[in-house]
C-alpha cells in the first residue's frame, strides 16, 4: 500500500498528504519484493539463480510497473539467458548499477533474518547483487535491511529505540563508501530540520543520475523504530494481501523459530 500511495504522490513537491483517487498501482519495487519473499519462503536464504529467474519472468509478464531503464536492460539480458552476474555487470561500463533498487525491495528480508544482523548483511548483499553489481548498490540494500531488522525487533517494545540509536547501529553494519558517508552525515542532521530540508540533503539525484541516498529518507527525521517499522516494512511487504500471506506462512513468529521450522520442513521434503 505504501508503494502504491507513494506512486500516486511521486512529484517534486507535495504540499500536503491526502488520499488520491484509485486506482493505486504498485510498482516494480513491490513486484520484486514479492519475488524475494517467495525465494525466502522456499529456501530460507537467497538463492540468487532463482531470484534472478523470478525477477526476469515477472518483468517480461508485466513490464509496465515503473522499471527503470537500467534494470530493464539487466532483466532483459537475464531473460535472454545471459547469467545474472554478467547481466548485472554489463551496465555502466562494467561497474554495475549503484542505484537504490536493491534497497527498495529488501525490507522483508530484514524481518526474516532479524535475529542475526550478520546474516542480514550477507543475505541483503546477495539479494541486491542479482541486479546491482556495484558495491554502493549493495550497501544501500544492506543499510535498509539492517534498519528493517532492528525495526522488526522493536515492534513489540513499549518504548522502542529512537532514530539516532537505530541509525548508529545501521552505520556499524554498512560497508565503507558513499552510502555509509550519507549515514554518517545523517547523524549530524538536527531534529529541527523539516522533511523538505532532509529530503534535499539525502534525496537529491547525483550528477550521474543515481539516487544513492534515497533509502535513507525514512530515517533522517529521527523516527522511532516502531514508526520506521510501519514505513519500511509496511511498504516493503507491498500491501495488505501480502502481509497476511506472510502471517499465514508463520512469519509473525520470532525469526529463530521461523527459520528452524523452515529447516525442519525442508528436511522432511522428498
Amino acid at each position: 500500500m505504501g508503494d502504491a500511495f507513494g506512486g500516486k504522490e511521486f512529484r517534486e513537491v507535495v504540499p500536503e498528504i491526502h488520499l488520491t483517487r484509485p486506482p493505486w498501482r504498485y510498482s516494480d519495487d513491490t513486484v520484486m519484493a514479492r519475488g524475494l519473499v517467495e525465494v525466502l519462503d522456499r529456501h530460507g536464504s537467497m538463492d540468487q539463480d532463482e531470484l534472478a529467474r523470478i525477477f526476469a519472468t515477472r518483468y517480461e509478464a508485466d513490464p509496465y510497473r515503473g522499471y527503470g531503464l537500467t534494470v530493464r536492460q539487466v532483466l532483459e539480458r537475464i531473460h535472454g539467458v545471459t547469467p545474472w552476474n554478467q547481466s548485472a555487470r554489463a551496465v555502466f561500463n562494467g561497474v554495475g548499477s549503484m542505484g537504490n533498487g536493491g534497497a527498495m525491495r529488501v525490507a522483508p528480508l530484514g524481518a526474516y533474518f532479524a535475529d542475526d544482523l550478520d546474516e542480514t548483511v550477507k543475505q541483503a548483499r546477495a539479494s541486491a547483487e542479482v541486479t546491482h553489481a556495484h558495491p554502493e548498490g549493495q550497501a544501500g540494500a544492506i543499510a535498509t535491511a539492517v534498519a528493517a531488522a532492528l525495526a522488526w525487533r522493536a515492534r513489540d517494545q513499549e518504548r522502542p529505540r529512537e532514530g539516532l540509536a537505530l541509525l548508529r547501529t545501521v552505520l556499524e553494519y554498512t560497508p565503507s563508501g558513499a552510502t555509509r558517508a550519507g549515514l554518517e552525515k545523517s547523524l549530524t542532521l538536527g531534529f529541527d530540520r523539516t522533511v523538505a530540508e532532509a529530503t534535499h540533503v539525502f534525496g537529491q539525484r547525483q550528477p550521474d543520475h543515481r539516487a544513492r541516498y534515497r533509502p535513507l529518507r525514512p530515517l533522517v527525521r529521527g523516527a522511532s523504530s516502531r514508526q520506521l517499522y510501519g514505513c519500511s516494512l509496511g511498504c516493503g511487504f507491498g500491501g495488505g494481501r501480502q502481509r497476511y500471506e506472510l502471517r499465514d506462512r508463520g512469519w509473525d513468529r520470532n525469526p529463530g523459530e521461523r527459520r528452524r521450522s523452515h529447516s525442519t520442513r525442508l528436511a522432511a521434503s522428498p
